[in-house]
């Protein structure tokens, strides 16, 4: 694929005393070849060499007719011209067939001059062609070209979309195989992608992109956990085609894989494949890509720092406590204040009280005089009522 052929028709004639007149050469060319139309050239019998004309190609009918004239006995005429193996003649069968034709001495002749496309009507007196086709390898296999490699690698921090990356991050990296030689082959290729140990491969998002755009899944089975190694493998890959490769990963918390000293995650990935003779590439195409990070470890609380959060829960947990227990002993006062009025005062437990009503026996008035008190003027309830008399009975309080 891609070579240029040179290609050489003889015209001859080899009957004692005769002419072979109106002689043309003519050849089809097969689908995979082109011809370069300045390089067709005739050489006429006396060794004058003439330039074809370009019209003598009908690129329509690939048939290249070219009129040579007559040619006496042991006279010879050569036609030459190169083509260029092409992407379409992958697969198909270059075989290539020349013929002649002409009259017999005493025609008419046809008023061309050597060099001239010619195609006279009607069946010639004289045709022949050559008996085998000719190839231009001895295994009649046209081999694509070699290709042109090229892989490059990038990467995405879709957790920070900055410059720099952090412990926990979500790094995606892409992997791109080109091949821009067109008729070219690259086959066998491998995906050498080296994991750094900074990273933690999300095995289920390896994803490969075929030139048409559809996706396909790669398995878990494509890395060597114990090398670090990713390993795709891509059959072939063709002139003008692209291939994209894609996986994402988080940068590690492990502190026995953490390094505090770098400041960079480096990714190398290294592509190796085929000519197609199968013999290696002898330049293997490989990209590397950095990322910059700041060393922040995981913070591990330790007693009595308060930054820890669970020592704030702590505090808060506790506090509320508190306030709970302190509501709990304030409402507990009361009623025991409320049962200590009620115990002191037994026979007004029941009445309504005035605010201006006095009992002598405890405590002293606003006045200073003894064995004045002032008490509530709601009346008790029945149930607190209830528990004043046991509590009167226990210290001796009688009832009138």
């Amino acid at each position: 694929m891609g070579d240029r052929i040179s290609y050489t028709i003889e015209a001859g004639n080899t009957e004692p005393n005769t002419m072979w007149s109106d002689v043309v050469i003519e050849d089809i060319l097969p689908t995979g070849l082109q011809i370069i139309l300045d390089s067709m050239f005739l050489t006429l019998p006396d060794g004058t060499i003439v330039q074809v004309h370009e019209d003598a190609y009908d690129a329509s009918t690939r048939i290249l007719s070219v009129y040579v004239g007559d040619l006496w006995t042991d006279e010879v005429c050569t036609l030459s011209f190169d083509a260029i193996v092409s992407l379409d003649a992958i697969g198909r069968d270059i075989g290539n067939y020349a013929r002649g034709y002409g009259g017999r001495a005493g025609g008419r002749g046809s008023g061309h001059i050597p060099g001239e496309r010619y195609s006279p009507e009607g069946e010639a007196e004289i045709a022949i062609e050559t008996d085998d086709p000719v190839y231009p390898l001895e295994d009649d296999e046209i081999l694509p070209t070699d290709p042109d490699p090229h892989v490059t690698k990038e990467v995405e921090n879709i957790t920070t979309p900055s410059n720099e990356a952090n412990l926990e991050d979500i790094l995606l990296y892409t992997v791109t195989l080109t091949n821009p030689r067109v008729g070219s082959l690259w086959r066998n290729v491998f995906i050498f992608d080296y994991l750094p140990p900074e990273l933690v491969l999300d095995l289920d998002s390896m994803t490969l992109i075929r030139p048409d755009g559809s996706r396909e899944r790669v398995g878990r089975t494509v890395f060597n956990a114990a090398e670090r190694t990713i390993i795709v493998p891509i059959a072939q890959i063709w002139g003008g085609e692209t291939w994209t490769f894609t996986y994402r990963a988080a940068i590690a918390t492990d502190d026995a894989v953490f390094n505090t000293t770098q400041r960079e995650i480096v990714n190398r990935v290294v592509v190796e494949g085929e000519n197609p003779d199968g013999t290696p590439i002898p330049i293997v195409p490989e990209s590397s890509v950095t990322i910059p990070y700041t060393p922040t470890p995981r913070i591990i609380p330790q007693t009595g720092d308060p930054n820890d959060p669970i020592i704030w829960t702590m505090a808060l947990l506790s506090a509320l406590l508190g306030v709970v227990c302190l509501l709990l002993f304030l409402k507990r006062q009361q009623t025991w204040l409320r049962l200590h009025y009620a115990i002191v005062c037994p026979r007004e437990a029941n009445k309504t009280l005035r605010n201006s009503s006095t009992h002598k026996g405890f405590g002293r008035s606003s006045t200073g005089e003894e064995g004045q008190m002032a008490y509530p003027q709601k009346v008790l309830k029945t149930g607190l009522r209830e528990e004043i008399e046991v509590f009167s009975e226990q210290f001796g309080a009688k009832r009138e």
